[in-house]
């Protein structure tokens, strides 16, 4: 089964259903967890040594009924935690046929599943992911509200700072708001272009 082309306005739409059915209030952090256990009744089962020994932060099971996720992840709630819930969270939603087709019984037949795609298939499948994940756990007008925000106390308390500085401590701000990792804000930023105003 090939991985269908969605563009990114499609993705992005898909990111915003999730979220007007899931969590339509619109406070942040998005509680990404609780959706997926409560409304969406997904378990979600720490796995030890998950990242060390298969190289992967989550995946979801064939069955579409659980979520594994490395145990360390799990227990420390980290912010790369939530959004490896978001990500599988897109799978779900966008990639639930290829997903249920597949006979996986272990996280190694999970990973040889994966691995019969093609290098373009793998980048699509993941990529769409990534970009639904940011979108539900940093919607684009919230987060262009926050970053404005961020940006106008930053100039205004620490007016001398070079434009890379603002924009890192930006991010790590909006790291804190969103409770998503620096690198997932920072592609996010990157994938609907906020620019640091002139």
């Amino acid at each position: 089964m090939r991985i269908p082309f969605v563009n990114n306005d499609d993705l992005d739409a898909t990111a915003n259903r999730f979220l007007l059915k899931h969590h339509p209030g619109g406070t942040f952090p998005v509680p990404i967890e609780e959706i997926l256990d409560v409304q969406m009744h997904i378990d979600i089962i720490p796995v030890e040594n998950l990242r060390n020994r298969f190289d992967i932060d989550a995946y979801t099971s064939c069955d579409l009924t659980s979520i594994y996720i490395d145990a360390r992840d799990y227990y420390g709630q980290t912010n790369r935690f939530r959004f490896s819930l978001a990500h599988e969270a897109a799978h779900i939603i966008l990639h639930r046929d290829f997903i249920a087709t597949k006979q996986c019984a272990t996280v190694g037949d999970w990973k040889s599943a994966v691995a019969a795609l093609s290098d373009d298939q793998y980048i699509r499948l993941e990529h769409q992911a990534n970009v639904v994940a940011g979108g539900i756990m940093a919607p684009r007008k919230l987060l262009i509200a926050r970053y404005r925000l961020h940006e106008a106390q930053l100039r205004k308390a620490y007016p001398a700072l070079h434009s890379w500085e603002l924009r890192g401590q930006i991010e790590a701000n909006l790291s804190r708001d969103f409770r998503i990792s620096t690198e997932a804000i920072h592609r996010r930023c990157e994938y609907i272009e906020i620019e640091i105003a002139a």
